[in-house]
């Protein structure tokens, strides 16, 4: 794979593209995928001249334009070889083409990952399909192959890829967010969600917390707790409400600040990641204890909490011992297993107790038997934990290929009963929890189908998958968040680590919607005020760095003083009353301003100066034109505590001496 020239470098040569559309009227310019076609219909013209190109139309895949660059490549044959001295060489160029539009390249650095399947169409056989995977930027604009394929191959009439002098590209690629310094990426409006901040290194949290915002009954039943009585900083209940409701309400990313202070962590935690799943565990057993005694104190058993028998079972007589455990995760191993129904079955397989290894029966004495697990009770919303962290001899993740279905049926691990029939062990896969390293640090995202709840109630609703990485959040394809994730050699370390999968027939009551007017009114009405007061802070901020503060001395004060200075500076700071102007007040407005403050008030409209609107703008003009400098019975001064350049030389008696302020 070779990266092309700049295509401005010669001027493209005039070839018909056909119009193929691109998925279908829902098409989202800010999608993960796009597909691109260009047909040249006179390729033996095309490639008559040396670096002739060809450019399909435009694509836009998140955000940004896309398309197929073809190129013709001649060159000599080799002038030491007799046969091929006077032969021209074909080579036909087929490239992916990112941003290279004039404007965009205008704003600067950027950068876009890639991945496309360059293909060559056939009319009688199979097409001819390579793949590409790039990092797409501003010095790097196209990525492909300056040889794509034998050009006495693609033109012979025999391999059926040139037909009637056309021959047909396409491209089907996906992309992922642009990133860049002059890119913002809005994900509120481009997929309806929104992501959480990082902090340092609280990726790990910010994935949980996004799967559990998700499952609205969580949510649901973390709206509705009690709060008590702790204090602020310290009270989990209060932090996780409002990272849920900012998660609802927001248009921008949510700070988890507030929760990490209520777990007691400094700065210097928020720089280390924990494990993951402790973290989700102490998250959870925290809660449900501050919910006992409350009507919310069954809502986390409910939703997460299964139960599993072991037990022990003779073969030869009528003897069982057996245990039943509750359970809110399942771990499974991942060395050894290629799928997560093979590793469900390794987790429930029955071992056999035999020969020296006889099972002690008591009155039966020692009996052959079998020893096993089997799920009892299934939750709603069921954690699989990958054992993708071990220590085998040293600490390592474990990266090997894992697949795991985007449906699942666990009624072969179940004992079955009028308590767990076979309905409730059918599963759909909700979220999926990736993380990319090694053992000791890396970066986690989570891929959530936020469309579980309504492609169940309506079948022609379909899967929507998102990314959510930290404070970014994409649409991705299905085949990106669940068999991309299964891990492997060839997947850079990235790999699925924790899966969420829900209960078809509580899909209703698990993920139902939240809608904004069914928030308990005490939390709205908390966060509201909070968030009010944030814009006040905000505003007051902003204002301070536009604004500037001044004292108005006027002579009579500089007559009543008799110190060294022109003004006393605790009569200056405690007894003079200050006003606040804005800094890029003109002079003329000044004048006018302090004429209003210290004599009479002037008739003239108030006028908005940061209003943006061109009529305002205009008003603004005209009623400083209107100001007349020598209606003012008085001049202003500027009290300074420096000197200028052409005075450092003079010994001047005073720290603060007047410069007339001229209109």
């Amino acid at each position: 794979m070779q990266c092309s020239p700049d295509p401005e470098d010669v001027a493209p040569m005039a070839v018909s593209t056909h119009d193929i559309p691109v998925f279908n009227e829902a098409f989202d310019p800010y999608g993960p995928e796009g597909f691109l076609a260009l047909d040249i219909d006179t390729f033996s013209k095309f490639m008559q001249r040396t670096d002739n190109r060809a450019m399909s139309k435009p694509t836009i895949v998140r955000g940004i334009p896309w398309r197929i660059l073809a190129i013709c490549r001649s060159q000599q044959g080799n002038r030491h070889s007799v046969g091929s001295r006077n032969k021209t060489n074909h080579n036909f160029g087929f490239f992916l083409q990112c941003n290279n539009d004039d404007i965009l390249q205008k704003r600067g650095m950027w950068r876009c990952y890639g991945s496309a399947t360059l293909e060559v169409l056939n009319a009688d056989g199979p097409s001819i399909q390579k793949k590409i995977h790039h990092s797409f930027h501003n010095s790097e604009v196209d990525w492909g192959f300056s040889n794509y394929d034998n050009y006495e191959t693609l033109i012979s009439p025999k391999e059926g890829y040139v037909v009637n002098d056309t021959i047909k590209l396409r491209c089907r690629f996906t992309a992922d967010v642009p990133s860049g310094a002059n890119y913002m990426w809005d994900s509120k409006h481009h997929t309806g969600c929104i992501g959480l901040r990082n902090q340092g290194a609280t990726c790990y949290m910010n994935s949980i917390l996004q799967a559990f915002y998700f499952t609205t009954g969580f949510r649901r039943a973390v709206y509705n707790m009690e709060v008590g009585t702790e204090p602020n900083e310290s009270n989990i209940v209060l932090a996780m409400q409002r990272v849920f409701y900012e998660l609802q309400m927001s248009n921008e990313a949510v700070e988890t600040n507030s929760l990490t202070r209520a777990f007691g962590w400094d700065k210097l935690d928020a720089f280390n990641q924990h494990d993951v799943q402790e973290f989700c565990r102490v998250l959870l057993d925290n809660l449900e204890t501050k919910m006992k005694g409350t009507s919310e104190e069954k809502s986390i058993p409910n939703l997460f909490r299964g139960n599993m028998k072991s037990f022990i079972k003779c073969t030869d007589v009528e003897y069982e011992s057996s245990r039943t455990e509750s359970f809110y995760d399942v771990q499974l191993n991942v060395l050894g297993m290629d799928s997560l129904e093979r590793a469900f079955e390794a987790y429930t397989a029955i071992e056999l107790l035999d020969d020296e290894n006889k099972y002690d029966a008591g009155d039966f004495g020692l009996q052959r038997a079998e020893k096993g697990v089997k799920f009892v009770e299934l939750p709603p919303v069921l954690h699989v934990q990958l054992m993708r962290f071990q220590y085998c001899g040293v600490e390592q993740k474990i990266n090997e290929r894992f697949s795991f279905p985007e449906k699942m049926n666990l009624s072969n691990c179940c004992e079955l009963s009028p308590q767990l029939t076979e309905e409730d062990c059918v599963y759909s896969l909700h979220a999926v929890l990736v993380h990319s390293g090694e053992f000791h640090g890396g970066h986690y995202v989570t891929y959530i189908n936020v469309n579980l709840h309504e492609s169940t109630v309506d079948p022609t609703v379909s899967a929507r998958w998102c990314k959510f990485d930290d404070d970014v959040v994409s649409r991705t394809t299905t085949d990106d968040a669940i068999a991309v994730n299964f891990g492997g050699e060839k997947t850079m370390n990235s790999s699925a680590y924790m899966l969420v999968y829900v209960r078809d027939n509580a899909i209703d009551q698990v993920l139902a919607p939240i809608p904004d007017a069914h928030i308990p009114q005490t939390v709205s009405r908390t966060f509201e005020m909070e968030r009010l007061h944030r814009n006040r802070e905000k505003k007051k901020l902003e204002e301070e760095q536009l604004c500037m503060n001044i004292a108005l001395v006027t002579p009579d004060i500089v007559a009543t003083n008799h110190a060294f200075d022109l003004i006393d500076q605790e009569t200056l700071h405690d007894q003079i009353p200050h006003e606040i102007v804005w800094k890029h007040m003109m002079t003329a407005e000044l004048y006018q301003f302090v004429h209003d403050r210290l004599f009479e008030k002037s008739a003239r409209p108030r006028i908005d100066m940061f209003d943006s609107d061109e009529e305002a703008k205009e008003a603004r003009r005209n009623s400083i034109n209107t100001i007349n400098p020598r209606s003012f019975r008085f001049r202003l001064w500027r009290m300074t505590d420096g000197y200028g350049l052409e005075r450092l030389s003079q010994k001047l008696t005073t720290r603060l001496r007047p410069m007339e302020v001229s209109v």
